[in-house]
């Protein structure tokens, strides 16, 4: 980080009122869409709230004669996205849903008393969320939220230090965020000029992929799909050749532009990763007995999953943990770098809005531990294994965050390694079903502050602006997310048919839930998770010791996403190295691939956007007295 360069806040009056705008007017979007078509619409969405709010502030500042910083536009870049998905409420009507499900009832199940008001409550009864019956509930997850999201700062910071300042990985999303925050900002004219064409091929297609699908259902009942998403599904092409494997296709430019900026080793192990595990390894696992669920006609999730919890987890988790030590013990000098640059932080660092060590490690161990209270007031009987919430909340968030972090870093996609609370919580000799719907903190969270943190350094942005903007941004969120989940409930029940997804998702999760409470399902395999180690370890070494030009963690993360993403990574790195290097010239591909995938982003992302927004608007008629 240079001495000369000069870090702005982004955090303005505009910015501000982007962010309510984004929480007021594209939440209810997003949200709707959530229930109405599941999370792989509404997160193409977010892109269409993303630019949508760009596009229009940009303009706005313009009329007024005060354009945007690239600073103001990177903070509503980052920002809107996570003021138009707050899904946090969503939870308590799923735990809602749990109280009065005929299904966990089946399991001989009863959900304890934090998670929702009792059976009876007028607060159920009602539809009322605004109930007092809910405000004990309410405290109890909201204060272990908070507390959550403290440990992801505190751990996004550590990553960022050691991936983005010390070891310098090349985040190519990062670089495709920051391209299009500078452009918009700058309106630099041959800089547009690729930009908007690439827009309008995103919103060309974005139209096909989500507005004919999502308008058809809203406005005449029938859903006309030209092209499925979130994938093409071939299982069904190739299951009597290779019963078990899975193929198929993400339909999402973005996905094949992804493959078009990361470096070429970490497309190339994603793909080969993603076919041998979930191609041919299934096969062999169906043949040789240990994929015994597999049916002719299974889709491409049910394959993926279920194979995942038959045998593929423990190998993920052990190479996942492989990939995160190796890095550390071979190039430890970057960890120790980057702690000794928190301890004693630069000036420069401090102009940046970096925190020091002693402010990161306090939050980490103080909201870590809040947690663990939290989890331990409301379960009493788990205190013996106390260990096990160390184990599975401090230790493990700090190296999935690790490893997902590098992940992010070098391919632009985070990690997210599957099922390790619950293949935890099952192996123990622990009967009481309540530490199951406890607050338990696990995960990578942390790794989402690094994308942040990466492209907020190419735009000279102060980091401290960016943690200004969303702590104060989160309860607006909060509130208008209430509000509006509040609203949509009162409308109609959720789960109900006038909420699909909910109808279709819900019971199924509350079934893979009693068969993890009721211990149906055993997944940790320690033979398996500790062979898979001591393999990743030795692969690892053996990539770096002799610069084989393979990425291990584009390894694991074809091993742990479904198999249209990495293949159509693998094909997008393909067609950007094979077509537009010939057809443009490799330095003018390099200068502006970046800017080409921003472009794709933008054009599909406006098209989910308008197209949820017009659903929206179609279906407020149904409350109507006419």
């Amino acid at each position: 980080m240079g001495e000369g360069i000069a870090y702005r806040s982004g955090f303005t009056r505009w910015s501000f009122i982007a962010m309510v705008y984004a929480a007021v007017v594209m939440q209810p979007a997003t949200l709707y869409m959530s229930l109405v078509s599941g999370a792989s619409v509404s997160a193409g969405i977010l892109y269409g709230a993303q630019f949508m709010s760009i596009l229009l502030f940009t303009e706005l500042a313009r009329i007024f004669g005060k354009p945007l910083t690239k600073q103001e536009v990177f903070i509503i870049y980052t920002m809107t996205a996570s003021m138009a998905a707050e899904t946090f409420w969503l939870d308590f009507l799923y735990n809602a849903y749990l109280r009065v499900s005929p299904i966990i009832r089946g399991f001989d199940i009863v959900p304890p008393w934090f998670i929702a008001p009792p059976l009876g409550s007028q607060a159920l009864l009602t539809r009322n969320l605004m109930h007092p019956d809910w405000f004990p509930v309410f405290l109890i997850f909201i204060t272990a939220n908070l507390l959550r999201r403290f440990v992801e700062l505190s751990l996004g910071l550590l990553a960022a230090q050691l991936y983005v300042e010390a070891e310098k990985l090349p985040f190519p999303l990062a670089e495709v965020d920051a391209q299009a925050v500078v452009t918009l900002a700058e309106r630099d004219p041959l800089r547009m000029r690729i930009f908007i064409l690439s827009s309008l091929v995103g919103a060309s297609y974005g139209f096909i992929l989500y507005g004919v699908s999502t308008l058809s259902l809203s406005l005449t009942g029938v859903k006309l799909t030209l092209i499925p998403l979130p994938w093409l599904d071939m299982n069904q092409l190739v299951e009597n050749v290779f019963p078990g494997g899975s193929f198929g296709l993400s339909t999402s430019l973005i996905t094949f532009g992804l493959g078009m900026i990361i470096p070429r080793s970490v497309a190339v192990a994603q793909g080969v990763s993603g076919i041998l595990v979930y191609l041919f390894g299934n096969t062999i696992l169906q043949r040789t007995g240990f994929f015994r669920e597999w049916l002719p006609g299974m889709n491409i999730s049910l394959c993926w999953q279920r194979s995942i919890l038959n045998f593929w987890a423990s190998p993920i988790i052990g190479a996942s943990v492989a990939a995160a030590l190796t890095p550390i013990l071979m190039e430890h000098r970057y960890f120790l770098e980057a702690l000794e640059t928190l301890a004693h932080l630069p000036s420069s660092f401090r102009r940046a809005g970096y925190l020091p060590l002693w402010v990161i490690l306090t939050m980490y161990v103080c909201s870590t531990a809040g947690i663990i209270g939290i989890t331990l007031w409301l379960v009493p009987s788990f205190i013996p294994y106390l260990w096990v919430l160390i184990l599975i909340s401090p230790v493990w968030s700090f190296l999935a965050t690790l490893v997902s972090s590098r992940s992010i870093g070098l391919s632009g996609v985070a990690l997210d390694i599957p099922y390790v609370r619950e293949g935890v919580l099952i192996a123990l000799p622990y009967s009481s079903t309540d530490i199951w719907f406890a607050p338990i903190h696990t995960g990578a969270g942390g790794a989402g502050w690094i994308q942040r943190i990466a492209v907020a350094r190419r735009t000279q942005t102060n980091l401290f602006s960016v943690f200004k903007a969303y702590f104060i941004g989160l309860p607006i969120q909060m509130v208008a997310g209430f509000i509006y989940l509040a609203s949509f409930w009162r409308v109609a029940p959720i789960p109900s048919n006038f909420y699909p997804a909910t109808a279709i998702e819900w019971p199924v999760r509350a079934g893979w839930l009693g068969l993890w409470v009721t211990k149906q399902i055993a997944i940790l395999n320690p033979q398996l998770l500790t062979g898979s180690l001591a393999l990743g370890i030795a692969a690892s070494l053996t990539i770096e010791r002799f610069k084989i030009p393979f990425s291990f963690i584009g390894f694991v993360l074809g091993m742990s996403q479904p198999l249209p993403y990495s293949v159509s990574t693998l094909m997008g790195a393909l067609l950007g190295r094979r077509f537009f290097t010939k057809a443009f010239g490799e330095k003018w591909f390099e200068r502006n691939k970046s800017i080409i995938v921003a472009g794709l982003a933008l054009g599909e992302g406006l098209l989910a956007g308008f197209s949820a927004i017009v659903a929206l608007a179609a279906k407020s008629l149904w409350v109507m007295p006419y």
